[in-house]
């Protein structure tokens, strides 16, 4: 329920809600896909095959929705893995690795790229200079940390600054 609560009250959450956009239902998602996970741990050795194969539609779906979503699969993997549960392990990430292969093989079918963002760096990259490099790793962190966090909990009340700081330390 704390990891639920902090997900519901989180301030950019709430924020980013009303607008038409991929990253509320990738939060979701991926929240199902841990919380999922948890009852998997915490259950029995075999667990139930409803409960499996909703962590494993919840990992390949949540991956697809956002690019970086991919990095969810090992994570599901590993975590499994981990405890020891090999086979839910494997068959949490299998389907989302085929799904994955299959978006790839698409992108790559139509538009002879496997990924827009991909091409897109390797055609910039190589132009890029080391100082700009560095201004924008310095940009992104002044717009997460100074504007993002900082600026939020300037312009909001205490109880909505108490949340942003719990979910931060979470």
């Amino acid at each position: 329920l704390a990891a639920v609560a902090s997900f519901l009250l989180n301030p950019l959450t709430v924020f980013s809600s009303a607008n038409v956009m991929s990253e509320p239902a990738f939060l979701c998602a991926t929240l199902a896909v841990f919380v999922g996970m948890r009852r998997l741990l915490r259950g029995p050795a075999r667990p139930s095959a409803a409960l499996l194969a909703a962590v494993a539609a919840g990992t390949a779906w949540a991956s697809v929705m956002r690019p970086q979503g991919f990095i969810l699969i090992p994570f599901v993997f590993l975590g499994l893995a981990y405890a020891g549960r090999l086979r839910a392990a494997a068959v949490a990430a299998a389907p989302a690795v085929g799904l994955w292969l299959l978006l790839l093989m698409r992108n790559h079918a139509a538009t002879g790229a496997v990924s827009a963002y991909l091409s897109r760096w390797q055609h910039d990259a190589p132009s890029q200079s080391t100082a700009v490099v560095v201004s924008n790793i310095g940009a992104l962190l002044h717009a997460f940390f100074v504007r993002g966090f900082l600026g939020f909990l300037l312009r909001s009340s205490w109880p909505t600054a108490l949340s942003a700081a719990v979910c931060l330390a979470l």
